[in-house]
């Protein structure tokens, strides 16, 4: 799986960069829940895999890039696919709708200056 993202980000990346894409622009990138057990994925330690709501099913990888904004890193944080729209709403300075949004600002996690290496 992290292989796939590597080469996807690696094959966006390049076309990004020859059309330009690449200045100023902020990337995510995330993979669904691949690790099935019944044909032969694995969720490491993590409790099952795809189609639960065990960490083993909920638990993907996700990459954030934005050039000179956001320092390489690695963390453990938690993170959901609806904390984009409250973050990317942040980064632009757009004000959110008064209605109960599923998601939190996660520029803490994105642009802090504390260590994203997690050494086990």
């Amino acid at each position: 799986m992290i292989i796939s993202i590597e080469y996807s980000m690696y094959t966006f990346s390049k076309f990004a960069h020859y059309n330009i894409m690449h200045i100023n622009s902020i990337y995510f990138f995330a993979s669904p829940s691949l690790h099935n057990e019944d044909r032969g994925g694995n969720a490491g330690l993590l409790k099952c895999g795809k189609g639960t709501t065990y960490e083993g099913g909920m638990r993907v990888p996700g990459i954030a890039v934005w050039p000179g904004h956001i320092k390489p890193g690695k963390t453990t944080e938690l993170a959901s696919i609806m904390d984009l729209y409250p973050t990317i709403a942040k980064i632009a300075g757009a004000t959110m709708p008064n209605v109960i949004i599923d998601g939190i600002d996660m520029s803490s996690i994105l642009f802090s200056d504390i260590p994203k290496v997690c050494i086990h």
